[in-house]
């Protein structure tokens, strides 16, 4: 899918020097978390360049934001819809995630996201803040702030590598080493933007590092546990795919090797996407310095994928 460039505003003349995220906001009427969640995507661009919430617009800076996109990201509406909450003070959140919910809105999203419910439970008392996100179909835990000053506090920890995230994956295949480390760099397809590629050229993209373990074999799968050292999008479902061992259920990143795709039916019947679940997450927390260690059980759909292979044989 081509995404087009769609002119938001030329800064006029006169506007003093102000944080883009503010400006924005401002003027067009997005939240914060959402232009952050546009720049981190390299979807809102200043003069032609990705942009940062926190860099100053002046006047003359020309505002474009890719066109499929215009309409996403204005300010959230509140949604009753049910939270798993893991644990809530009055500065954070943790959620265990449901897989098929997104975290903000995109393409197709709107109303229904995480974030509008989180807006929902605290009845317009706090804004939600992203600290990182989830992909839709990627369940488990994901921790967002209430203040914007702790979100950029944890966002630091989790960017200094000093938070910890661990999922549980089930791929396809048999691994042949137990445990190793994936390093490349990834990023964005210039001809493709809603999809990652991986690339052994620095130029391309960000340096990614994922290390995995494995657990137990699921028929012609293979159970592994995954531990981020850097957060990039769709890390762990490109990384694995460029193994050779896409995700189970993963649609935009498949196998195409002969045979694997063999259940992909059963298995879409059974589990809405990516077989993925963010199981452990450790964070210091923002105010008290505290370690926060938090974890959550696999959902029933991977339970129903192992009786679905089980009995396969």
């Amino acid at each position: 899918m081509q995404l087009y460039p769609y002119l938001l505003e030329i800064v006029p003349a006169g506007q003093k020097m102000m944080r883009l995220d503010l400006f924005v906001s401002t003027r067009h009427g997005y939240s914060r978390s959402a232009i952050g969640n546009l720049c981190r995507s390299n979807l809102l661009l200043v003069n032609g360049i990705s942009s940062k919430p926190a860099q100053k617009v002046r006047a003359g800076d020309r505002l474009e934001l890719l066109k499929q996109y215009a309409e996403y990201g204005k300010r959230d509406q509140p949604a009753d819809i049910p939270l798993d909450i893991i644990f809530e003070d009055e500065f954070l959140i943790v959620i265990n995630k449901a897989a098929g919910m997104a975290v903000h809105a995109g393409l197709g999203d709107h109303g229904n996201t995480l974030v509008n419910a989180l807006i929902h439970h605290w009845k317009g008392e706090s804004q939600p803040f992203l600290v990182h996100r989830l992909d839709k179909f990627t369940s488990g835990l994901i921790v967002v702030a209430k203040q914007g000053s702790k979100a950029e506090t944890l966002a630091e920890s989790f960017a200094q590598r000093k938070a910890g995230r661990i999922y549980t994956a089930l791929i396809h295949g048999h691994i042949k080493t137990k445990e190793g480390r994936i390093e490349s760099f990834i990023g964005r397809n210039p001809l493709r933007p809603d999809s990652i590629e991986v690339s052994t050229d620095q130029r391309f993209g960000k340096q990614a590092i994922t290390h995995y373990q494995f657990l137990e074999t699921w028929g012609p799968y293979s159970l592994i546990q995954v531990k981020l050292e850097t957060g990039r999008t769709h890390q762990i479902r490109v990384h694995m795919q460029a193994m050779g061992h896409p995700l189970a259920g993963d649609r935009r990143y498949p196998c195409n090797k002969p045979g694997f795709n063999d259940d992909s039916e059963a298995i879409a019947q059974l589990i809405p996407g990516q077989a993925l679940h963010a199981t452990e997450l450790n964070f210091i927390h923002p105010v008290n310095a505290i370690n926060m260690h938090f974890s959550a059980d696999l959902p029933r759909a991977f339970a129903n994928l192992h009786n679905y292979l089980k009995n396969k044989g």
